[in-house]
């Protein structure tokens, strides 16, 4: 749905006087023109016609592979037979994507950016299909033919149908956009990795999520934990995927939020990451505790740096965590590198975070584990501001199996009050023949009320508890 979303609001702002062309007809697949049944030439073919094949090839693609599922669904297929119609299909979606990707990049002057990136989205559709398909195949080989006809067919038809059910919505997106397509200007047609401003452009994001390319510095995240306090909020700025933010949400110590500028991001993250484009004054719907700014400043134009700090100077109240590449250091899309020097002067004159902590920032760039975060990180705080408490671990000893930010739900032994710490509480635990899991709570509301539980049905997220199970030691 995706791309049906980001770009089904095309369709409504059309000329009036524009007509569907003849190929988005009902039945124009099966009428006796039979378009593109024998060898034709992309070179020769208008845009226009480029479109045609495009839609029709898709139609055509769908059409075969309704065929395969009628067969699966009508016939008790052996499971060699399944496995041929598996392959059939695996085979004619392979080559269908192959040969479009090759006209899209031999004729790149008819894909405007809207077709461009519906194509992309259905790549990004056909992945988890590939996994889908990997699976089946997995199945054959570990358990063999033999005897499995119906758990074999089975698979078959369930692949088959999600491969329809996409195919499905992938033609009615492009029918959408056909529907006001024109011949694209060749500004519309180029592909572009950042915006004028800085920004990652849709096509990038979308590309960067679907195979997981946004590096993670875990070194960098476990030292800041030690620099933040407990429970303190942390505004992820230019976050990409949201990769930082989920990792910080994920241990249950600090709170997370992510942001990023990347035009259609919170589509293309499925909501986890928020739109805001830093070059434009914000205000959003709180402040943080800490900012986390990490490869952004150099991606910003210099005419909208003054207008990026001070966005993050409102929006924080603590302490800021920034990179800034310098000249020979920057990366794709560096609109802005600056020597350490000229950065802290910028952030100095559009900020009140005026003071470099240098024992912070030594200490972090220590902890990072990505050459070039190392290298240009700092820690900037305002003057007077004591520097932030480190996190300190529970009294929980190894074998409680103590976990952060976790309730564990699930069957009540008993209900204590008044216990001081984690690790009391897993010694109640230890001490009751019936307890296999514990939870105690730091939260204000709960404070030191420890359960001990005989069963763990489910966990739930909460940076006021932690949990843990029996010391079997």
């Amino acid at each position: 749905m995706l791309a049906m979303r980001l770009w089904l609001s095309l369709a409504l702002v059309v000329a009036e006087d524009a007509a569907p062309f003849p190929f988005l007809e009902e039945g124009y697949c099966s009428s006796s023109k039979e378009p593109y049944s024998g060898s034709f030439d992309i070179g020769s073919m208008d845009c226009t016609q480029i479109m045609e094949f495009v839609y029709v090839a898709r139609q055509k693609l769908r059409g075969r592979l309704e065929g395969l599922l009628a067969e699966a669904n009508a016939t008790a297929l052996p499971a060699i037979r399944t496995l041929r119609s598996s392959s059939t299909a695996s085979s004619l979606i392979s080559a269908h994507v192959h040969i479009i990707t090759a006209v899209a990049s031999q004729r790149a002057e008819c894909f405007s950016e809207h077709v461009r990136l519906l194509l992309t989205v259905s790549l990004r559709r056909m992945k988890p299909l590939t996994n889908l398909q990997m699976k089946q195949l997995w199945h054959a080989a570990q358990d063999g033919l033999a005897g499995r006809d119906a758990e074999h067919l089975e698979r078959l038809k369930a692949w088959l149908t999600e491969a329809l059910t996409l195919l499905e919505a992938d033609l009615r997106t492009l029918r959408t956009v056909l529907q006001t397509w024109r011949p694209p200007s060749a500004t519309e047609s180029r592909f572009y990795s950042h915006e004028a401003d800085g920004r990652f452009s849709t096509m990038e994001a979308l590309r960067r999520d679907t195979f997981e390319e946004y590096q993670l510095d875990k070194g960098l995240l476990q030292g800041l934990l030690k620099l933040l306090p407990r429970d303190a909020s942390v505004a992820d700025f230019g976050a990409g995927a949201g990769q930082y933010a989920k990792w910080l949400n994920d241990t249950g110590l600090v709170s997370a939020t992510a942001f990023d500028g990347s035009p259609d991001i919170h589509l293309v993250t499925r909501g986890v990451v928020n739109l805001a484009d830093l070059g434009k004054p914000l205000q959003l719907w709180r402040r943080f505790d800490w900012a986390l700014c990490l490869e952004v400043a150099e991606h910003i134009p210099a005419e909208l740096t003054a207008t990026f700090l001070d966005n993050l100077d409102r929006h924080t109240d603590q302490g800021l965590v920034i990179t800034w590449a310098r000249p020979g250091l920057q990366g794709l899309g560096s609109a802005n590198p600056l020597s350490q020097d000229q950065a802290l002067a910028l952030i100095r004159q559009h900020t009140t975070f005026t003071e470099l902590n240098e024992e912070l920032t030594a200490a972090l760039r220590a902890s990072c584990s990505i050459p070039h975060l190392a290298d240009t990180l700092l820690v900037m705080t305002r003057p007077g501001q004591p520097a932030a408490a480190a996190a300190a671990p529970e009294d929980t000893k190894a074998a409680c199996n103590a976990e952060q930010g976790w309730i564990y739900a699930g069957n009540d032994v008993q209900m204590f009050n008044a216990v001081k710490s984690a690790s009391a509480c897993c010694e109640l635990c230890n001490s009751n023949e019936n307890c296999r899991f514990w939870t105690w709570s730091r939260e204000e509301s709960h404070k030191e009320l420890c359960w001990i539980k005989a069963t763990r049905e489910y966990r739930i997220s909460h940076a006021g508890f932690i949990s843990g199970t029996r010391d079997s030691s």
